[in-house]
């Protein structure tokens, strides 16, 4: 791989710069020849040209996805294809003479093969004609030269093929290949003639002729209609009338894909062409271009279809709001919900669905990665997506995530204002994330927010206009709406651009296009291409077991004697005849149909010839239509062990096994290299960022309506020069007044609209327009008489009238905190610690400062008072240019015409105040003007740019991908996957290409995987099954119209099997017992054969026929024909209830995927699952669960509990939508049809509704369902329970059971009048219900299961509710039970059956000696059930008496929930509580565990990717970008609160949970500078984020600690209310004696099995922290070396905040060890130590660097040395002690254990203590260089080249000069260590030191020439 990469570097170097000019050197050499042989001067063609068509034509370049390189090499032989054709011309001429391609004059031996001249030109010009559109028009030198390639190559041939061959060439030597290689280059040149021709039909516009006769066979009538109409309705310009709008085209390859505004509104029918040979068309019948027409055509109808159906609907009712008065429009009654969905009538056959949004607004504009989207509000659809709850909000958005603003899905905009509609589409940029995101973070639950990315510039600046209307509150009024399309845009658009492929690019045109009927049967199937090879065999030993002795069977395709041995041979393979014929088949035809039917092995015949085809040719890529197809075979792959080498594309997999073979996962484990490629994609990642930051600035500048002197000086520079210098260049005068003004000026800011605060210009320019040289003249000012001086010494009053106030308050606030040494614990802490050199004094002339007047004698204030007296005879104007010894100026007072004022620049500053006003207008005006006019050029090119950027990144991204896919076997993705990534695929050029379940593929999705390499076409499936689903009605089968014309869900399978094409059929199947198979035998597979297999399947037991149809005259939708939506059936609904039920109770179709129950409709389907979702397991599919909440979300009837898998009780019915169920099996299968007209009644015909049979329109006898009343009736017969059926309803006030019985009014109990011979005893078992509204009473069994209760009057008829009630006996009967169920085995122990045991009259010892269990009414003795649930296990148990005495704790770890011996359903009786409910304690522990896992372990992968260098450049650039900060007012008593808050935090002592993220962002707690905060705070809010998301892990709670913690307070709350009961027998202190009892009652500790997770999440929070510091250092870096910017407080409380921080460190690791240590978990105790360790050490090491920052390090040596090296020994005997204490536990950890875990970390910390000993002793400690340094330096050193920038083995950074290789070697001066090399091989303890690489860069330096510098 590293070759390849290397390789890729390699096209980067030549396609750009020189190495693009070098190329164009070589095309351009004015000699080239023939026989040039060694010649200076003349261009060997063989040794200078040749070289570089091979290079051109090479897999590298050609499969590259690098596009925008290699077009840029393909240009260079277009761009001189003059040069280069008279070149080629004169070289084959000149070898066709000398008949070889030899130099004559060259002493090379060795001849070249004309096959490689001949494809390295056919491969370069077809990649020119498939790159470049119109290339054939734009290089007119390119046809005649594609011609003269033919020539060349037929005469090439003609020699070769002579006899003896007239041409000396390498492949004569070769005769076995020789045929397939001249075969090889023809078909090559072909595809190149065949476009050039076509390319130049295009100028003729012809069409088919619409004159040919009409075959018989075909319908001519429909043939003829549609001549006669294609003369008007022809697309583009072949319209009679022109084109419909301005996206009609005759070349798909000119259409847009994304509809426009015009096409949307037209009502003109869009040019839709039949799909059929005989239909006429503008291009050849035959051809590949009308195939791709067609398909194009057809599959961009069904997407914009629906949405230009929408629109229109839209726009009408926009249109009509205001006319119609008394009925408002559909639309109208959505915009007054605030949104809903719009449902409107195509025809009477089709309707169309879709979402509109309401109260649209615009936010802003962003590029991001899809290009530059619009950030949209809109209000939030009704129902739960308003509620006040986050929760519900986003519960809302993730159900709709599949079917509401779905990223990449088509979206329009609606906007309507004065009158006029504009339609806008756009995608969606928004993932479901961000959309929860918002909603989880905004209260407003009424907007939402999405990003959209519009296909039109001119949109985007219309909204950018509407932005700056919005900002300036100028806005119109007008109506945005946003329509959804119901059609997902990203699941067509790939397929739409693959279809606009080169025609000759795609594989198989002989078998794919269109052909008259009759052709295939006459037409033979060529083998594949690869296996005509001479030579080539195929390998079918594979295909045989093991144990077979079959170690070599081979297939030759060209030997019919082969394929007669192996088809027999096949026989005895795993393979059934037909199957081995499959196979066969598949391998002779390079096209190949396999059918398969239900249950024949379509997917083990696939897996099989992947087993034969992997040894041919790979990568073999394999797709699918859904990601559960694909799945199921790529898992069939893995289990079959064909290979493991597979990768799947795409991420939507729902099986956690095959995501692991995910192409992301792949990616994963490869990791970053530092490979050339790499650093590309870098690069590209660095100049989007660049050119989104320039967007952005676009912006901004775009937004604004103001003008600023800068913009005028820009104008001014270029329009106005002589304005411009002389305005530059002041009088002296105003010069100097100018630069006082600026001083005046400083710190003034001005406040602006709405409380803002302006920047204050003071730029020349605006000096100049509000003429503040003209007002100084204008108004001098003489000062004021001198006041009489009171010589009071000790009073001096404030210059501000409110300066007394100030001084209050400062008496009130405290000193400043200088000098508060006893609030800091360090005395670094203190501001005034740190140094305040290099900081400017402030110039105290100022006259706003008053010099202190305590030391100011008498006499000299009256000499003050006499030279101000002599000050007063001049103004400050006449002082001014008095002290420039100049005269005052005359003030202007002109008033000349601006057109003179233009033309007059050097009289700029001599212009009046009304001459600067009015140039300034112009000037305004004029700027407005120029930045109108180039906005929308300005912005279509900045979004060109970042679109050539983005992709170009793309491509770089999908170079890597290809490279890790090189060594795939399989790669396998959907179709969609297969169409977006055909860059990739056609790089990774597989030759097999095989399609599961084709049939329900659309043609176009085959068309559009179809890569160039393909060779094999595989499909397998079933053309007589499901067809492509479509949402466009009118072109499907299903339409007359679409049938007749279109066909458009005909898949390519179908369409070529009922043409004719060969299609082998599999034809045993496995799957159904015969009476199910030979419904389908005698209609649709007529030769299908039952395996034996099938032919002994058991019996459905409690069911009479294994096969059951039940017709019914219940009608659909309760008899309601107005629901056309989807119809549900409610008495097939009960049916099917009761008949589940009654299944799972037979004890052995419990088990997952037993049942399936399947739904013609989706709203059955709903019904369905309301109905058992309470009593069972529902499991449905993903796709219908989509459709279902689709349907739902409207009347919020989403249940999400129905989405997952419940537990209720052990069995499991999946539901699904009859499409939706494919290649899965079951053991029952119900099926409801839900179509039904009723009864013949006449109110039925009323409603509308037609006799119908199912979802058919005939009047035929069609299966429904079974009838659940049947089959209760049946299986009382035959079940072991007999259940007894209470009827109640209003017409009956009786109880019906199944023995006679009389009820008794009034509220005594039931009796029993004839004693029941089944259940003597059933009158003692009896209970009352509460009392109904006529007083009453109804009495039921209380022992007996009861599933619904009816509540009615037995006296009055009062009924609440009436339906059928079952009621299951709770025990067998002994007495009158038949053989069968008295000898059912009850006793395991003793094998007893029921008649075994003894009865008594007493049915209560009965009850005490068996149990029936509730679930699945087996019954056993409760011997065999103690035994079965380990009842000694959990209770202590007096063996003599045989009574339980007192309960124990199991000691088993995992408990499994006790099962039934029989079905193994779960035991639920109350008498098992204890040990059920733990096994079901268990399971939700084993969850919680894996959440908490999977928690831990992604917060884990988000602190490795981590980049804490990246966020300490960030913090270092913006801190750097300050210009000035706003220092707080720290006062002493704030400090003491800071100071008082953050001990506080560390007084906590009940804290059990790492320390909260909120406290490193408080402002509370430390007082900085707004702008360092908010700096600080953006940077980090990654780590922040982490450190929240570990708290989130940490509130987990486990099941056990929930059930512990809910026991102990019940029974300490017991003991307590009964101490207060009885307060003399009250223990003396209760609330001790309660906790005591509580535990001694509970019987077992406090879980902790939850510790580990904290534990960890300690760790991963200490290591945030660790990371928090460092940063805070960096900061700490910058500042200090920046003194004027960052004041001493700022600095002192970045220092605070730093010990803060690591004393949090320090706390928390000692709390963590303090939590393993409780939890007596001694690995966690142990590595809890390393924290330990590593926080005392961080802790000193921040101690040390704060002393040398605040430059007190010296005075302090000696006490940091001798707390140095105290705090070394302490840590010395810390990992000893550890150590010791670890192994008297864990003995076995002693080696490898402690080593990896403790041993190596704990070293590492014990030689910093070293080294940091000897740095404090030896004065060797440096502060790190600061970012901005580190460029210095880099710049300093001035290298053109990376390569010279080193590391020593302790990471002390050293350089080598000259070429940057290693010469000689040396010590470090730093530490002695070895560095330098020898010969240019660098010490191998030395590294690269990356970082100041990386930074040289940035600032341009060139890449190394040389290996060691890359």
């Amino acid at each position: 791989m590293e070759d390849s990469l290397l390789a890729k570097v390699l096209l980067k170097t030549i396609a750009e710069g020189n190495g693009l000019l070098r190329i164009n050197n070589i095309v351009q050499w004015p000699q080239v020849a023939f026989n040039a042989g060694s010649s200076p001067v003349i261009l060997s063609f063989q040794r200078g040209y040749l070289p570089l068509l091979s290079l051109l034509s090479s897999d590298f370049v050609v499969k590259s996805t690098l596009n925008h390189l290699v077009n840029a090499l393909y240009m260079r032989i277009l761009e001189n294809i003059d040069i280069f054709s008279n070149h080629l011309k004169a070289f084959m001429n000149a070898a066709i003479a000398a008949r070889s391609f030899k130099d004559p004059r060259s002493a090379q031996s060795d001849t070249l093969s004309g096959s490689h001249i001949f494809t390295a030109l056919s491969t370069i010009f077809f990649e020119c004609l498939t790159r470049f559109k119109n290339a054939v028009t734009t290089y007119p030198a390119l046809p005649p030269l594609v011609s003269d390639l033919a020539e060349w190559v037929e005469t090439w041939v003609s020699m070769l093929s002579a006899t003896p061959p007239t041409f000396v060439d390498p492949v004569l030597e070769k005769s076995q290949a020789r045929e397939f290689v001249i075969s090889y280059v023809r078909d090559k040149v072909k595809k190149l003639v065949t476009i050039i021709e076509r390319e130049v039909n295009k100028k003729l516009k012809s069409s088919q002729n619409l004159n040919e006769p009409i075959p018989r066979g075909v319908n001519e009538g429909v043939v003829s209609a549609l001549k006669i109409l294609y003369e008007g309705q022809g697309p583009g310009s072949l319209r009679p009338d022109g084109p419909r709008h301005d996206n009609d085209f005759d070349d798909i390859q000119d259409i847009r894909i994304a509809p426009t505004h015009e096409e949307l509104v037209n009502n003109i029918k869009p040019y839709l062409p039949a799909n059929f040979f005989e239909a006429p068309h503008h291009l050849p019948s035959d051809s590949m271009e009308r195939l791709l027409d067609i398909q194009f055509r057809l599959l961009r109808e069904e997407l914009t279809a629906p949405l230009r159906t929408s629109l229109q609907l839209v726009q009408h009712d926009l249109i009509d709001r205001d006319k119609s008065k008394t009925k408002p429009t559909q639309l109208a009654n959505i915009i007054k919900q605030k949104g809903g969905k719009y449902k409107g009538f195509v025809d009477k056959e089709d309707s169309v669905l879709f979402n509109v949004y309401t109260n649209v607004s615009f936010t802003g504009v962003h590029p991001d990665r899809r290009g530059i989207s619009v950030k949209v509000a809109f209000d939030t659809p009704p129902g739960r997506g308003r509620s006040a709850k986050a929760r519900e909000r986003v519960a809302f958005w993730e159900g709709v995530s599949g079917k509401r603003l779905i990223q990449g899905g088509l979206i329009a905009l609606v906007w309507e204002e004065g009158g006029d509609i504009s339609i806008h589409l756009g995608v969606l940029a928004t993932n479901i994330k961000e959309i929860t995101d918002f909603v989880k973070e905004n209260a407003n639950a009424t907007q939402t927010v999405a990003r959209i990315v519009f296909f039109d510039t001119s949109v985007q600046l219309r909204i950018l206009q509407d932005l700056k209307k919005t900002q300036n509150r100028r806005k119109s009024p007008s109506t945005k709406l946003l329509v959804e399309s119901p059609v997902m845009f990203e699941a067509i658009r790939p397929f739409l651009e693959a279809l606009r492929v080169e025609p000759e690019t795609l594989s198989f045109k002989d078998y794919l296009v269109h052909h008259p009927i009759g052709y295939f049967p006459n037409s033979p199937i060529l083998p594949p291409k690869y296996s005509r090879m001479a030579g080539f065999q195929y390998q079918l030993a594979p295909l045989f077991s093991p144990d077979s002795g079959v170690t070599d069977l081979r297939l030759s395709v060209n030997d019919p004697e082969s394929i007669a041995s192996a088809r027999d041979a096949l026989k005895s393979s795993r393979l059934d005849p037909s199957q081995a014929d499959a196979v066969v088949d598949t391998l002779l035809r390079e096209v190949s149909l396999i059918q398969g039917p239900p249950g024949t092995g379509k997917s083990f015949v696939g897996l099989e010839l992947l087993r034969v085809l992997l040894a041919s040719a790979r990568p073999i890529l394999m797709i699918a239509f859904t990601n559960h197809a694909l799945d199921h075979m790529l898992a069939g792959v893995l289990d079959a062990k064909i290979t493991d080498k597979i990768v799947r594309l795409g991420s939507r997999s729902a099986d956690e096994r095959i995501s692991g073979f995910s192409l992301e996962n792949l990616e994963k484990i490869a990791g970053k290299s530092d490979s050339g490629l790499d650093r590309i994609n870098r690069r590209n990642y660095y100049n989007l960022k660049e050119t989104e930051k320039e967007i952005e600035r676009y912006m901004k500048e775009f937004t604004r309506e103001d003008v600023s002197s800068e913009d005028i000086m820009k104008l001014l520079q270029t329009e106005y020069p002589e304005h411009f210098e002389f305005l530059s260049s002041p009088p002296d005068w105003i010069r100097v007044y100018y630069r006082q003004f600026i001083q005046q000026e400083e710190g003034w800011t001005r406040a602006g609209p709405g409380g803002r605060n302006e920047a204050h210009d003071t730029s020349e320019f605006s000096f100049w327009a509000q003429g503040h040289d003209i007002t100084f003249l204008a108004n001098p000012q003489y000062p004021l008489p001198p006041p009489v001086l009171e010589f009071e010494e000790d009073i001096q009053h404030p210059s501000n009238r409110f300066g007394v106030l100030e001084a209050e308050a400062m008496e009130d606030e405290g000193d400043d905190l200088d000098g508060g040494e006893e609030l800091y614990e360090e005395p670094w802490e203190r501001p005034d610690a740190w140094r305040t050199e290099n900081v400017e004094v402030l110039d105290q002339s100022n006259d706003n400062v008053n010099p202190p007047t305590a030391a100011i004698t008498t006499s000299q204030r009256v000499e003050a008072v006499e030279i101000t007296q002599d000050n007063l005879i001049r103004s400050n104007v006449e002082h001014f240019f008095h002290g420039l010894d100049m005269d005052v100026p005359v003030i202007p007072l002109g008033d000349r015409e601006d057109d003179l004022l233009l033309l007059q620049g050097d009289t700029i500053w001599s212009m009046s105040f009304s001459e600067r006003a009015r140039l300034h207008a112009h000037w305004r005006k004029e700027v407005l003007t120029r930045r109108s006019a180039t906005h929308e050029q300005d912005f279509e090119a900045l979004r060109r740019r970042h679109q050539e950027i983005l992709t170009a990144s793309n491509e770089g991204r999908d170079e890597i991908k290809r490279q890790l896919l090189k060594n795939t076997d399989i790669v396998g993705c959907t179709t969609t996957g297969a169409a977006k990534l055909a860059s990739l695929l056609k790089g990774l050029s597989p030759r097999i290409l095989l399609v599961e379940e084709a049939g329900q593929v659309l043609e176009a999705h085959v068309l559009g995987s179809l890569v160039p390499s393909i060779e094999h076409l595989i499909l397998i499936g079933d053309p007589l099954q499901l067809r492509p689903t479509l949402n466009n009605y009118s072109l499907s089968m299903d339409s007359e119209r679409g049938k007749t014309l279109y066909r458009f869900d005909m898949s390519l399978m179908e369409r070529l099997s009922s043409s004719g094409f060969p299609m082998s059929q599999i034809n045993v199947q496995r799957r159904m017992r015969p009476e199910i198979s030979n419904l389908i035998r005698e209609t649709l597979y007529p030769g299908l054969v039952d395996n034996e297999l099938v032919e002994n399947y058991p019996d459905v037991r409690g069911i009479q026929n294994n096969v059951f149809f039940l017709d019914h005259d219940h009608p659909e939708n309760d008899g309601n024909a107005e629901d056309t939506a989807s119809k549900f059936n409610v008495y097939e609904v009960e049916m099917i209830r009761d008949l589940v039920l009654y299944l799972l109770r037979q004890g052995c179709y419990s088990q997952d995927g037993d049942i399936v129950v399947l739904c013609a409709y989706l709203g059955q389907l709903a019904k369905v699952r309301d109905a058992l979702h309470s009593l069972v397991a529902v499991v449905i599919d993903e796709r219908d669960q989509k459709e279902l909440a689709d349907r739902e979300e409207e009347a919020d009837e989403i249940r999400q509990e129905t989405v997952v898998e419940h537990v209720k009780i052990s069995s499991r019915v999946r539901l699904r939508t009859v499409d939706n169920y494919q290649g899965e099996e079951a053991k029952v299968v119900i099926l409801s049809l839900v179509r039904n007209a009723g009864g013949n009644d006449r109110p039925s015909a009323e409603r509308g509704l037609k006799k119908t049979i199912g979802f058919l329109r005939a009047d035929v006898c069609k299966p429904a369902m079974l009838d659940s009343s049947v089959v209760m009736s049946v299986r009382i017969n035959a079940i072991l329970t007999i259940p007894i059926m209470l009827v109640l309803c209003a017409r009956r006030s009786a109880v019906d059971f199944a023995h006679d019985s009389t009820p008794v009014k009034g509220n005594a109990p039931w009796t029993v009048a004839d004693a029941c011979t089944q259940y003597p005893t059933l009158a003692s078992h009896v209970g009352m219900l509460p009392p109904l509204s006529s007083g009453h009473v109804l009495m039921l069994p209380v022992l007996y299961r009861v599933d619904r209760f009816v509540f009615a009057c037995l006296v009055t008829n009062d009924v609440k509710s009436y339906y059928h009630v079952d009621i299951d006996a709770p025990l067998p009967c002994v007495v009158c039970a038949d053989d069968s169920v008295k000898g059912m085995v009850v006793d395991l122990i003793l094998g007893e059956t029921l008649a075994d045991i003894p009865i008594t009259s007493d049915s209560e010892e009965l009850d005490a000696m068996i149990i029936t269990l509730p679930n699945c009414r087996h019954v056993f003795t409760v011997e065999t059930l103690d035994g079965v649930c380990g009842m000694n296990d959990w209770y202590e148990c007096d063996e003599n008496a045989g009574k339980w005495t007192g309960i124990r704790v199991p000691t088993t770890a995992e408990r499994q929930p006790p099962a039934c011996p029989s079905c193994r359903a779960s035991i639920t009786s109350p008498r098992y509580s204890r040990v059920f409910k733990a096994a079901d304690l268990d399971i939700l522990e084993k969850n919680v565990i894996a959440k908490m896992t999977q928690g831990l372990g992604g917060l884990q992968r988000d602190l490795d990717a981590l980049e804490g260098l990246n966020i300490g450049n960030a913090i270092t650039q913006q801190l750097l970008q300050l210009e000035s900060i706003t220092a707080p007012s720290v006062k002493q008593g704030q400090a003491k609160a800071c100071i008082k808050a953050r001990q506080a935090i560390f007084s906590d002592t009940t804290r059990s949970e790492p320390i909260s993220p909120h406290v490193f962002t408080d402002d509370k707690l430390f007082l900085f500078s707004p702008e360092t905060s908010r700096v600080w705070k953006a940077a980090i809010r990654p780590i922040t984020k982490l450190l929240s998301d570990i708290t989130r892990v940490t509130k987990v709670r486990p099941a056990h600690v929930h059930a512990w913690e809910s026991a102990f307070t019940y029974l300490y709350n017991q003991e307590i209310d009964a101490a207060a009961a009885d307060p003399a027998r009250a223990p003396r202190n209760p609330h001790e004696y309660a906790i005591r009892m509580a535990k001694l009652k509970l019987g077992q500790a406090h879980p902790r099995a939850d510790r580990r997770f904290l534990i960890e999440a300690f760790w991963i929070s200490l290591e945030l922290r660790f990371t928090l510091l460092e940063l805070i250092n960096g900061v700490l870096d910058l500042m200090s070396n920046n003194l004027a910017l960052f004041d001493q407080n700022e600095r002192a409380t970045w220092a605070q905040y730093g010990r803060f921080t690591i004393r949090t460190c320090v706390e928390d690791s000692s709390l963590a060890y303090q939590i393993a240590e409780d939890s007596q978990s001694r690995r966690q105790m142990t590595s809890c130590r390393i924290f330990t360790l590593r926080s005392a050490l961080e802790q000193f090491r921040f101690s040390v660097a704060m002393s040398q920052k605040t430059g007190h390090f010296t005075e302090q040596k000696k006490h940091l040395l001798e707390l140095a090296v105290q705090q070394n020994q302490a840590a010395n005997s810390t990992v000893e002690e550890t150590i010791q204490a670890h192994i008297a536990v864990k003995f076995e950890d002693q080696t490898s254990w402690l080593d990896d875990n403790f041993r190596k970390p704990a070293s590492v910390i014990l030689e910093e203590w070293d080294k940091l000993g000897r740095s404090i002793r030896m004065e060797t400690l440096y502060e790190p260089l600061s970012l901005a340094e580190k460029m210095s330096v880099v710049k300093a050193m001035g290298f053109s080249h990376t390569g010279h920038w080193y590391n020593c083995p302790n990471g002390h950074t050293f350089v080598i000069g000259e070429c940057g290789g290693a010469m000689q070697a040396s010590i470090c001066p730093e530490c002695g260590e070895g560095i330098g090399g020898s010969d240019h091989r660098l010490n191998t303890t030395n590294a690269r030191a990356e970082e100041y690489e990386q930074l040289g860069r940035e600032q341009g330096v060139q890449r190394s020439p040389w290996a060691w510098g890359n």
